[in-house]
């Protein structure tokens, strides 16, 4: 399964807070590990400098038992964080960032071109001539990972979990 997201580390919560990104939303997180470590859970932080967002966001997940929200401006809330991130800890955290998107954009291109093409073919009318391309977007919305397909005034968003299994 394709993760292009980044491993959260300590040194993120000084960073997060110096550039006002204070609330972090925590959900599970299905893409990567949980069928290599059963023993551990895994979990995405999605950041915010919005209140607002980070409650849209967290009511999103209503049916996630992971579902909070963190804010690093509160010292109970830092603190719980840097336990969760230890070695020793349950949890494997990671952060919505990516490290290089434009690596990753031409990873998930060269992976999914096939697949791509495969859900064009059999759940759009799209008829693209050889001439014609398409060229999928990456898109992260609430932790998740869609694929976005554009064709002249025609735009369709597939998740990247369900473009996996065509």
């Amino acid at each position: 399964m394709f993760n292009p997201f980044v491993k959260f580390e300590e040194k993120f919560i000084p960073a997060f807070r110096k550039v006002k990104k204070r609330y972090l939303v925590s959900q599970r997180f299905k893409r990567y590990g949980e069928q290599n470590n059963q023993d551990k859970t895994f979990l995405m932080l999605t950041h915010y400098d919005d209140k607002g967002l980070a409650k849209i966001h967290f009511n999103a997940l209503s049916a996630d038992k992971f579902a909070s929200i963190i804010d690093l401006e509160n010292d109970v809330h830092r603190e719980k964080l840097s336990t969760m991130l230890a070695p020793q800890s349950i949890y494997i955290i990671y952060s919505s960032l990516t490290i290089d998107p434009k690596k990753v954009k031409s990873l998930s291109d060269k992976i999914y071109k096939e697949k791509i093409q495969k859900f064009i073919d059999t759940k759009t009318n799209w008829r693209i001539s050889r001439e014609q391309t398409i060229k999928p977007k990456l898109e992260i919305t609430f932790g998740e990972l869609y694929v976005a397909l554009k064709y002249g005034t025609q735009t369709i968003r597939i998740r990247l979990e369900e473009l996996e299994t065509i």
